[in-house]
């Protein structure tokens, strides 16, 4: 049976691969965490692009893939500068899709890396989807170091939340995109924290979105139709020893799965 690929530079990909797991039971899924080189986010446009190809490559090459999900924001901002042999699907996309949903007074903003920020690809398929109000980019690179250090319910939390609303209060917006893939993670808390300071707010996280373009790319080819899974088959594939991961995995995704872990070398 054929899986899915799903790619990201560390944990944060793991909030869409939750979204798909649930979604899609009778898949069974490939998560390469190109922890090796992670961050992502902070590296320039070129040096992505090849990341990007060598995870794809990967995949392809050494697994029986029919689709690639991109479950990281920098990378996805750069997916137009590489080909694929099957359907490749990338976060910023969707969470556009799910924002113009979603938002009444057309006035967004975006949380994100600053290299997500910096190429900009979140306002240009806005651009090419409708006409916005307005559309706040906030690099909140603190943020990923909170969820990873598992700090999401902390009065650092509260304080960083402080810091990076205060530019979308600003900006009136009523609907925010998460544009990293560690955010989702943050959902909770941040639920919370807008409640106790009386604040409306629409959070975007693109995985049901993905998920809903998934199901239509796997549904399109006759070929292509699900066929009934006995057993869902869930592999981590890391690229360098990561000693959190395996803990925040089993932390976050459901607990009813079996992961099989293995290290490779790319």
């Amino acid at each position: 049976m054929k899986s899915i690929g799903v790619f990201d530079s560390g944990v944060g990909g793991l909030s869409v691969l939750k979204t798909l797991i649930k979604n899609h039971p009778n898949e069974s899924f490939i998560y390469l965490g190109d922890t090796a080189r992670l961050p992502y986010g902070t590296k320039s446009k070129d040096t992505i692009i090849s990341y990007v190809k060598r995870n794809l490559n990967y995949l392809l090459n050494n697994h029986d893939i029919k689709a690639v999900v991109v479950a990281c924001n920098s990378a996805s901002s750069v997916i137009s500068e590489v080909t694929s042999s099957v359907p490749l699907i990338g976060v910023i996309e969707a969470g556009v899709r799910a924002a113009l949903k979603t938002t009444k007074n057309k006035r967004l903003s975006l949380w994100a890396t600053r290299t997500t920020v910096e190429l900009g690809q979140y306002k240009k398929h806005l651009d090419k989807k409708e006409k916005i109000e307005s559309l706040t980019s906030t690099p909140c690179p603190l943020l990923v170091s909170l969820v990873e250090e598992g700090l999401q319910d902390t009065e650092i939390a509260w304080s960083m939340f402080d810091h990076y609303l205060s530019p979308v209060f600003q900006n009136e917006s009523d609907t925010l995109i998460m544009g990293c893939t560690h955010f989702p993670f943050l959902k909770d808390s941040l639920t919370k924290y807008l409640k106790e300071v009386n604040k409306s707010l629409n959070l975007i996280d693109a995985s049901s979105e993905i998920s809903i373009e998934l199901e239509k790319i796997l549904t399109q080819d006759s070929k292509k139709k699900k066929q009934p899974s006995s057993k869902q088959e869930i592999k981590v594939l890391l690229t360098d020893c990561a000693s959190n991961f395996k803990h925040f995995t089993t932390k976050n995704l459901p607990k009813n799965l079996n992961f099989e872990f293995s290290m490779i070398n790319i």
